[in-house]
C-alpha cells in the first residue's frame, strides 16, 4: 500500500517540512487502520495502523520463509516514499543511484 519509490536510505540527511510529519501519519491510518471501534484517538489509531503496517513488512519480507527472519520498516522509506508521492515539488531531490532503480529523472 505504501508503494516502494526509491531507496531513502542512501541519501542523506533527509531533511523535512514539519508539516509533512502529520501527512504521513494521516496517511498511515488511512492505509492500514481498517475499521476501528470509532471511538479511537488520532494516536491511537495511529499505533493500530502503524503496527499493521509492520506486520506487513515482516510478513512479505519473509517471503518465502527461507528469506530469514523478516525486516522491519524504515522511517526513511516510509517517509521518504510519501513525500515522493504527494509532496515531490516541495523538495529538491538528490538520490543517489536512482538511474539504477529507474527512479524518473525531472
Amino acid at each position: 500500500k505504501l508503494q516502494w519509490q526509491a531507496e531513502f536510505m542512501d541519501s542523506f540527511p533527509l531533511v523535512v517540512h514539519r508539516r509533512h510529519f502529520k501527512g504521513l501519519r494521516s496517511h498511515v491510518i488511512s492505509l492500514y487502520a481498517g475499521s476501528g471501534g470509532g471511538a479511537e484517538t488520532e494516536s491511537a489509531l495511529f499505533d493500530r495502523a502503524y503496527m499493521a503496517y509492520v506486520r506487513q513488512v515482516l510478513e512479505a519480507s519473509r517471503a518465502p520463509p527461507s528469506a530469514g527472519p523478516g525486516e522491519c520498516p524504515s522511517f526513511h522509506s516510509m517517509m521518504g516514499s510519501y513525500l515522493w508521492w504527494q509532496h515531490r515539488r516541495d523538495y529538491m531531490w538528490s538520490i543517489r543511484h536512482g538511474h539504477l532503480t529507474d527512479v524518473p529523472l525531472r
